[in-house]
């Protein structure tokens, strides 16, 4: 299985052409944001449509007879009968029900008449890792982490039109449906996705394929690259976890909540055993002592993650997990962990040594326009 070589992605020359201002993120060198900044970028997806370069992130395929009820032993989603070109978002836990990584597992067709394909999006430090213990847990399966491939997201209100110029049919995907198409001559899977709350695609294609992509997609009106900072402001506004900040190993599905996850039919039998890893811990848990909310700055001193929360007597009650300036909502916002009973309210932050007001606020931010046609009935 090959290693990772180089901590350029296939598209870092072009941000430098771009005039990208260069970052590390999980071991890769990648855009933070480009000349009009991270708050016009941010503003620009909100508005019109915004390119990112995630290829960072793993790709791993999963192949193999009965690759959906063997993956079940892993994930705690149904995969067995999972239609082809859906997606879900899932999590890999560990023995104690902690979160290990979050991902996205797709149902891909198979040209061959017998095996089931998957692929897995994995975050981009857990990518190795997590193809070698899939191996060594799954070894029926053929496991590939495939190391030629990018990852592109197009991003934003304008994003389904702009492409529909290029591709037709990607117009008639839902949320989480994806399939195989060619986009000027270059054979890609695109699934309707994305980390931001708007509307839009990710697009995975051959590396050697994607400089050309990106320049066809940055061709389009209303298109312009956006960096990292303004994906991550962007999440936080549509309430969206980042691993290593938000969940880790040691935060549960039901801490983060994110319990629906865990698909109802795994809950189900006689045991209560759920099949997957985790699940004995998972069902035997209690209500958890603290939860994820949403926190919003009622100053314009910064929050930060890492932040200690307290109640006006000074009493600890949690933390901040990640936190942002939101442009769309024009102060400080953040995610937190915080005593399971407190839902909303002001609490206090300790920022720059000083105490400041804090609002327990719902999640999401912002809400999301993912494009989920009517149900017909």
């Amino acid at each position: 299985m090959a290693s990772i070589s180089s901590t350029r992605t296939p598209l870092y020359d072009m941000h430098l052409a771009y005039r990208a201002k260069m970052g590390t993120f999980a071991g890769y060198m990648l855009p933070l944001y480009y000349a009009p900044g991270a708050i016009a970028e941010h503003q620009h997806v909100r508005r019109l449509a915004g390119l990112f370069d995630i290829s960072h992130m793993g790709q791993i395929q999963i192949q193999g007879r009965g690759a959906g009820a063997l993956l079940e032993k892993v994930l705690p989603s149904a995969l067995e009968n999972m239609p082809v070109g859906l997606s879900r978002y899932t999590l890999w836990l560990n023995d104690h029900g902690g979160i290990v990584d979050d991902v996205i597992v797709a149902r891909h067709p198979d040209p061959t008449t017998h095996d089931q394909r998957f692929m897995l999006v994995v975050n981009a430090a857990k990518r190795t890792e997590k193809a070698q213990e899939l191996q060594r847990l799954l070894p029926e399966l053929a496991i590939t982490l495939l190391t030629d491939r990018s990852l592109l997201a197009l991003q934003g209100p304008c994003a389904a039109e702009r492409l529909g110029t290029l591709c037709p049919e990607i117009c008639h995907l839902a949320f989480m449906h994806g399939k195989p198409v060619t986009l000027d001559g270059k054979k890609c899977t695109v699934t309707r996705c994305g980390y931001t709350g708007e509307d839009g695609f990710e697009i995975s294609v051959a590396s050697t394929d994607a400089p050309h992509t990106a320049e066809v997609l940055l061709d389009l009106p209303d298109v312009q690259w956006s960096g990292l900072a303004a994906r991550n402001s962007l999440r936080l506004e549509a309430g969206l976890c980042l691993y290593g900040e938000d969940i880790d190993a040691h935060i549960t599905p039901a801490m983060a909540g994110l319990s629906f996850c865990i698909h109802p039919q795994r809950r189900q039998g006689a045991a209560k055993s759920g099949g997957f890893i985790g699940a004995p811990a998972i069902f035997a848990q209690q209500p958890p002592s603290r939860h994820r909310v949403g926190l919003k700055g009622l100053s314009r001193a910064p929050l930060h993650g890492g932040t200690q929360l307290f109640t006006d007597n000074d009493t600890p009650i949690g933390r901040v997990s990640s936190a942002t300036y939101a442009p769309t909502i024009g102060t400080f916002i953040g995610m937190g962990y915080v005593d399971a009973q407190l839902s909303s309210g002001t609490i206090r932050a300790m920022v720059r040594n000083r105490s400041r007001s804090v609002d327990i606020v719902p999640l999401p931010f912002i809400p999301p326009r993912y494009h989920r046609p009517p149900i017909k009935t």
